[in-house]
């Protein structure tokens, strides 16, 4: 059996005829696209945090519409999420603490 040799390859010094300066940006790091600061993102707490309060107070207030409305399944399945969305605010906010 024949091991091949593998050569690193590397990108080209000057951009090429279809590479432009955001292809170029995006390769090298992919978040300067999206963030403002060009900024590696450092943590997904704080989205995780953004989240869970979201899904909180969303699942919380269908859960109020449905039993409201007499569909007590619907409340039920939106009570149990607002409670799993409950459950990971708490998780993040203990591990944000750390």
């Amino acid at each position: 059996m024949r091991k091949h040799l593998s050569v690193p390859r590397q990108g080209p010094a000057r951009p090429g005829p279809g590479e432009d300066f955001f292809s170029r940006a995006l390769r090298r790091r992919p978040w300067s696209y999206l963030s403002p600061t060009e900024e590696p993102p450092r943590s997904a707490l704080t989205l995780r945090l953004v989240l869970a309060v979201f899904g909180l107070v969303t699942c919380g207030a269908f859960a109020v519409v449905a039993a409201l409305n007499g569909i007590p399944p619907l409340a039920a399945a939106m009570a149990l999420l607002a409670l799993v969305a409950a459950v990971d605010l708490v998780v993040v906010i203990r591990r944000r603490a750390r």
